[in-house]
């Protein structure tokens, strides 16, 4: 969810403009820079309890949902043309950086394979990562609450 709120193309459309009036305020690169490198470029030798597999699976559920939303900005059409650049330029990277990862000294996800894919069909078929939106919360939740167990006493 915050991945979303972060990505919503109205507020990267904004961070350009802002960027482009003012280089002192963050740029939509600075951005990407900032979440690609603590995500998918997230290099396992920098934090040793990334080696951990459950940490390495949620890590791989974060990436994947970044990609999604990367994608969704992309596709989106209120999304700016600058915008639209600066995502594809940034996917281009993050294919570049995972083919690269034959270098000794860093070891990135098992999964990279993976997020190649997923670019490499994002551009084939754009349409096919949608984000769907979440479920409604059911009426009448939260179930399961200590209410229906309280004796009123006189």
């Amino acid at each position: 969810m915050t991945l979303s709120l972060i990505l919503r193309p109205k507020r990267l459309n904004r961070l350009v403009l802002q960027y482009s009036l003012d280089n002192s305020n963050l740029s939509l690169n600075d951005l990407y820079d900032y979440i690609f490198k603590r995500t998918i470029l997230l290099k396992t030798n920098n934090f040793s309890s990334i080696n951990d597999s459950y940490h390495e699976e949620v890590q791989h559920i974060v990436n994947v949902t970044l990609l999604k939303n990367i994608f969704k900005v992309i596709n989106d059409s209120s999304t700016f043309s600058q915008v639209q650049n600066i995502s594809n330029d940034y996917l281009s990277k993050i294919i570049l950086e995972l083919l690269s990862k034959k270098r000794k000294d860093y070891k990135f996800s098992k999964y990279s394979s993976h997020y190649i894919k997923m670019i490499n069909d994002f551009y084939e078929d754009p349409e096919e990562y949608e984000i769907k939106d979440s479920l409604k919360i059911p009426d009448g939740s939260p179930i399961g609450t200590d209410n229906c167990s309280y004796i009123h006493s006189r």
